[in-house]
């Protein structure tokens, strides 16, 4: 799933459109995805993968256009446990994350290792996380 996912964002990218790349960074509890799950948000609000749905992944989409204009990196944190922001988010989770969000397009210095790596699959490992990690020396460039 996770090579796939990269497959669709270099072909996005390639393509000449950018993407807000979302990842969970860190995660404690029950919540929707684990560290590592990613999403990409297109200029069209439209998703390429999922960071578990509901309100935080409405959050990171509606949040998604100030990343397109102002090409900053921003980390969202979101906390599911009890009290108002839980209630009003009408969750079940009741756990903590952060999701880092960044501007990415064809420029990006990591597309030609990204692709390099999935032209060759041997150097491409996914770990218990679902996280993609390349094999060394390719791992030491990234």
């Amino acid at each position: 799933i996770m090579i796939r996912f990269v497959e669709t964002l270099c072909n996005i990218l390639e393509a000449g459109d950018n993407a807000v790349l979302a990842t969970i960074i860190s995660h404690a509890g029950s919540t929707p995805r684990t560290s590592g799950t990613k999403m990409a948000v297109l200029k069209d609000g439209s998703i390429v993968g999922t960071i578990g749905g509901g309100i935080v992944e409405a959050e990171v989409i509606n949040t998604a256009p100030e990343i397109f204009e102002t090409k900053t990196q921003v980390i969202k944190t979101f906390d599911l446990t009890t009290g108002k922001t839980a209630d009003s988010m009408d969750v079940i989770c009741g756990g903590k994350l952060a999701v880092m969000l960044e501007c990415l397009d064809e420029t990006d210095k990591r597309l030609g290792k990204i692709k390099l790596a999935m032209g060759d699959k041997s150097r491409v490992v996914v770990n218990k996380s679902n996280e993609i990690c390349f094999s060394l020396p390719l791992a030491a460039t990234i």
